[in-house]
């Protein structure tokens, strides 16, 4: 701390004194802020340079080519040293400066950034539906065509071109709920790319002084709660024929319920509040037709799902046990994740010496 104070001190005499402090006039200022200006309406646009900021600020939100706009008209370079912290279970940070230079070779800003694995949006990832023909998750609920409301295995992403009928249970009972990433050394090079980002953006900011017209990093903040359907936390769905039964199944499964009076009719109805990952066919969780939801599969041990993986015969048998594992990892500590990676990673070795 005393060193910081000491650095400022000398900083603000040199410029009372202006000793070795290259002032800059009041026409230069006024000529860059033309300069931003004309590069902001001229050049830049709308969803490609910038995008709206976090909400309550009038800032912009200032995006890669953007900042890219701003280093060409300013004629900047920017150099990049990046340093990495590595966690238990394959979990990564990376920590990016980005030097900022001067066409002259001068450094005129400094920007920072980090990502890790351990960040909500790579730790997590929410399952997909799986085709009960090919077990590939390539599943669509189908809208038009021969089949509307039905599913479909998509051939062009790997599935088996299937089709399924419109509340069909092997699709439907599946769960797609948030699940814990068991193989984050995949996000590694987009988390590199990501701190390499919020350090490029943050330094062209600081070397440009346009921070009283740009934020950073708003398109990456989380959605904020809402009642629609594209949006992260869920939507309100009116089910009509909802039992007792099922009022204490959705209660189990920590999903909202509410009794409510519909305006034109006087109609009483339970409204249910689906969470992130069951929004596309959210009358599917909890049916119209009044049956229960299903129930919740047992809850294996990190111990049963390492025997599974020592017993796994072949390499499908291997990644159909893995798949078993992944869905059964939420709320799982990253020590029993390593160990359980560590365990597939030596029995997939094992089964190709075999060969």
């Amino acid at each position: 701390m005393e060193e910081t104070s000491n650095a400022l001190a000398v900083r603000e005499n040199t410029a009372l004194t202006d000793q070795g402090y290259n002032k800059a006039s009041i026409s230069t200022v006024l000529r860059h802020r033309e300069l931003v200006t004309a590069v902001l309406e001229q050049v830049m646009q709308e969803n490609i340079h910038y995008g709206p900021g976090y909400p309550g600020d009038k800032k912009l939100n200032l995006l890669k080519p953007g900042a890219d706009a701003l280093g060409v008209a300013f004629q900047l370079v920017p150099e990049f040293e990046i340093t990495s912290r590595d966690f238990e279970g394959m979990h990564r940070e990376y920590q990016v400066t980005c030097k900022i230079r001067a066409c002259n070779g001068n450094v005129v800003a400094h920007g920072v950034g980090t990502c890790s694995t351990l960040e909500s949006k790579y730790r997590y990832r929410f399952g997909k539906r799986k085709c009960p023909t090919c077990q590939a998750e390539t599943i669509i609920k189908t809208k038009t065509g021969r089949n509307p409301g039905g599913y479909w295995c998509v051939p062009d992403k790997g599935g088996c071109g299937a089709n399924f009928d419109p509340g069909c249970p092997e699709i439907e009972n599946q769960d797609t709920g948030k699940v814990l990433n068991l193989d984050p050394a995949d996000q590694w090079n987009t988390c590199l790319k990501i701190a390499k980002k919020r350090a490029y953006v943050d330094g062209m900011i600081t070397a440009t002084g346009v921070s009283d017209k740009f934020t950073q990093d708003a398109e990456e903040a989380p959605k904020a709660e809402g009642t629609k359907a594209s949006e992260a936390i869920g939507e309100w769905t009116p089910v009509f024929k909802l039992t007792d039964a099922q009022k204490e199944a959705a209660k189990a499964q920590g999903w909202k319920t509410e009794e409510r009076t519909a305006k034109s009719s006087g109609r009483k109805y339970i409204s249910v509040l689906v969470p992130a990952g069951h929004l596309a066919e959210p009358e599917a969780e909890i049916p119209m037709d009044g049956s229960l939801p299903p129930p919740a599969p047992p809850k294996l041990t990190v111990k049963d799902m390492l025997e599974m993986i020592d017993k796994a015969k072949t390499e499908t048998e291997l990644n159909d046990v893995w798949k078993s594992v992944v869905s059964h990892s939420d709320g799982m500590d990253n020590k029993s994740i390593a160990d359980l990676a560590r365990a597939r990673r030596d029995k997939a070795t094992s089964l190709l010496g075999g060969r």
